[in-house]
């Protein structure tokens, strides 16, 4: 983890001899809910190069699912607590 901030900011970079990644977890108040956001970026290396095509169709599919499955994470956490 490269930085933290509770309730607002998480980062993390990670670095292999295949791949690098950097990512961002922001939350921030919006109204009368809260809004989350998420920023990354990913690079593969050497060999795993070829295989980019094939992660960048599953990352595409995972993209789409992410914000649901972190919407349903955190109301089940608030449901939980009430």
């Amino acid at each position: 983890m490269t930085e933290f901030e509770p309730d607002a900011l998480c980062m993390y970079e990670t670095d292999s001899f295949y791949a690098a990644a950097e990512v961002t977890y922001r939350v921030e108040p919006s109204g009368h809910g809260t809004k989350f956001t998420i920023h990354d970026k990913g690079y593969l290396r050497g060999i795993m190069r070829l295989i980019e095509p094939i992660l960048n169709r599953i990352d595409i599919r995972y993209r789409k699912q992410q914000p649901e499955i972190i919407k349903q994470a955190l109301e089940g956490e608030s449901q939980a607590g009430a």
